[in-house]
């Protein structure tokens, strides 16, 4: 596809399939051949292992292109990527007509999703360079897309990082030019970017880098905000800070502007009646009013329907009928379930959710196990209309109209069984839940005791609070919900029992789990009062008297740290929810298994080895779920392989390598 280009840095681009017959692309860096570069081989694996890490980043599996193998030899180097669909946009530009979307940018339904697919790119260029990288060869071959509807552009074309092309040769060149060597930087990229963007939405870039032209007549068919961000990121006119966030942010505002002018269409849910004469529909409805309805009067039936849907009518989403996959619509009014379908001109073959259409209804209510989902629908957004008055308007607002089908894909991802990732998250999730309850009930419900005369202080000066237990019904149902034993026996319990004591107590009136106040004072348990017929009395001492407290409540002072781990385990638990890559790698640990391409260091450690063990050590540096080996700075991956496996093996030379091996991974 393309051709290497060593004076720029840039990869041969090859087309292929894999031996299972998928497609793949593969790029080639060529070896110099006059040159010594050995030392490359350390630099490219420097440069995978980024890749590698890349791939890990929150939101990296969506933007940018998956790195599927990667090796080397005397001739080059060379990284593998697996697409799919997918293929350089540069040569889908080549092979596509003018009739195709990316060609077609006046119209604003195509500039639309020409942006929601830059939006990808701008996230892809914001990974790269959160992560240090530079990108420096951003054009249309630095994108995969498969060209479809959908926004699926791929970021790549950056997997060489450190240019192989070295800084003489390129000081000599320019020097040979007579120019200046141009420098890489973010900006640069951000311009690359820019041009890039302008290219695909039919924007001449000396219009657009033009600084006597205002913004719109940049481009006759673009808007004055999509001029004025291709000016912003071309720094045309610079705004500060440019990145991937302000970028997309724009990008969003952009499309919400496009989404106004191409939702210039009629706002209601139009839906195709066959009533009449020997109909199904007509005869329920004339059950459903009495007999009162005649069932050749179509307008009577309308206004039947009219006002059967005129509370709340609810959209139902329900199973099929023989249980496969897939679904129904039916419409539930106040009397009858209108079953819907899709609507099929008379003259057309095609059949399309613009309208939705009905001739029966449900005979029962449908079982709560057969409903998907449900949404309730306002009745001034149900237009109703006869098969004759849906037959001559069809044509005319075809395109124009809110179709049914959003409502049919909102219900499909509500459907759509949990992942094996959701399920983890969702567990734990679940776990940090039950440690707060559990945190909650060692919250407990206490009254303050007056204090005898003459005995408010201790004989060093401290102040004396005695306490009892309160009843709270709410602390003895979340007891009871933790099959735990009431709250006046486990505070005893953990004053005087046998386990391990805590060395201080709060009281507050706050009895929220994490919640701290000003009226907190802190006390230390000395001794339980007993009384023949009257509860156990608590006494505690402290430096600060009791502040007067409603309702107060006793808190092992140990739960400040308690709550903070909360806190930050919260923030952890809703960052995992969005970094799927490594919610992936919680789940199956070995679900990347890559070929690390090092060798094993045969030191004297290894050598003392058995033959057996030194095999699987070398199979284990060879090839290992990578996140095993990116540990802290200065460990080398070897040298930790070596010592897990030495710590694994130790005392087992009697056992079968293999069954240790397994064990061990």
């Amino acid at each position: 596809m393309l051709k290497p280009d060593r004076a720029n840095g840039r990869a041969g681009i090859y087309g292929g399939f894999s031996p299972s017959g998928d497609p793949i692309l593969v790029k080639v860096w060529p070896r110099a051949s006059s040159s010594n570069d050995q030392d490359l081989e350390e630099i490219w694996r420097h440069e995978l292992r980024q890749l590698h890490r890349l791939a890990g980043y929150p939101g990296a599996a969506d933007c940018i292109a998956h790195l599927s193998e990667a090796g080397y030899d005397t001739q080059g180097f060379y990284l593998v990527l697996a697409p799919g669909q997918r293929q350089p946009l540069q040569a889908l530009l080549t092979a596509v007509g003018p009739a195709h979307w990316l060609r077609q940018t006046r119209q604003p339904t195509n500039r639309a999703r020409i942006w929601r697919n830059l939006g990808l790119l701008a996230r892809g260029l914001e990974t790269l360079h959160s992560q240090g990288l530079l990108h420096r060869n951003l054009d249309a071959w630095a994108v995969l897309t498969s060209g479809g509807e959908e926004p699926d552009f791929q970021l790549t074309g950056f997997e060489w990082s450190m240019r192989i092309v070295g800084a003489e040769t390129a000081r000599r060149a320019s020097a040979r030019r007579g120019t200046a060597e141009s420098t890489d930087s973010f900006l640069r990229d951000w311009l690359m970017f820019g041009l890039l963007a302008a290219d695909l939405l039919g924007v001449k870039a000396d219009r657009l880098l033009n600084q006597s032209l205002v913004p719109y007549e940049v481009a006759d068919h673009l808007t004055v905000e999509e001029a004025r961000l291709l000016r912003n990121i071309t720094q045309v006119h610079p705004i500060f800070p440019l990145n991937g966030d302000v970028v997309v942010t724009r990008i969003d505002e952009i499309l919400r502007l496009l989404a106004a002018t191409i939702a210039e269409r009629d706002p209601k849910l139009h839906l195709v009646l066959r009533l009449g004469t020997d109909t199904p529909l007509a005869e329920r409805i004339r059950e459903a009013s009495d007999n009162e309805i005649e069932v050749d009067d179509v307008e009577e039936q309308l206004r039947f329907v009219s006002d059967d849907l005129l509370e709340a009518p609810m959209l139902l989403a329900l199973k099929p009928f023989d249980g496969a996959e897939g679904m129904r619509l039916v419409l539930r009014g106040k009397y009858l379930s209108y079953r819907l379908q899709e609507y099929r001109q008379p003259r057309s073959r095609t059949t399309t959710w613009e309208f939705a259409y009905c001739e029966v209804v449900e005979r029962t209510v449908p079982a709560p196990v057969n409903i998907i989902g449900q949404r309730t629908l306002e009745p001034t957004a149900i237009q109703l209309l006869t098969t004759s008055a849906a037959f001559e308007r069809f044509p005319r607002l075809r395109g124009k109209l809110t179709s049914w089908e959003e409502w049919r894909r909102r219900f499909i991802v509500e459907a759509t069984p949990l992942s094996r990732e959701q399920l983890t998250h969702r567990a734990l999730a679940l776990i940090q839940l039950l440690e707060a309850l559990y945190a909650a009930a060692d919250i407990f419900p206490v009254e303050i005791v007056a204090q005898p005369r003459g005995s408010t202080e201790s004989a060093d000066g401290e102040v004396l609070l005695r306490l009892r237990s309160r009843a709270d019904p709410e602390r003895d149902n979340l007891s009871a919900a933790l099959n735990l034993k009431a709250p006046e026996f486990r505070l005893t319990h953990a004053l005087v029992g046998d386990a391990v004591k805590p060395e201080g107590w709060i009281l507050t009136d706050t009895g929220s789990l994490g919640e701290r106040d000003v009226n907190n004072t802190e006390w230390r348990f000395q001794e339980i009062e007993k009384t023949p017929g009257q509860p156990s009395t608590f006494v505690f001492t402290g430096i600060n008297p009791a502040p007067l407290l409603a309702e107060p409540f006793l808190i092992p002072d140990g739960s400040i740290g308690r709550d903070v781990q909360f806190r930050r385990r919260l923030k952890a638990l809703r960052a995992l929810k969005d970094h799927h890559e490594l919610l992936r790698m919680i789940t199956d640990p070995r679900r990347r298994v890559v070929e690390t391409h090092d060798s094993i260091e045969e030191d004297e450690a290894f050598l003392k080895l058995d033959e057996p063990k030194q095999e699987a050590l070398r199979e284990l540096t060879a090839t290992l779920p990578l996140y095993l080996v990116q540990g802290p700075p200065g460990v080398g991956k070897t040298r930790l392989v070596r010592d897990l496996v030495r710590r694994r093996f130790a005392d087992e030379r009697n056992r079968p390598v293999s069954t240790a091996l397994t064990q061990y991974r």
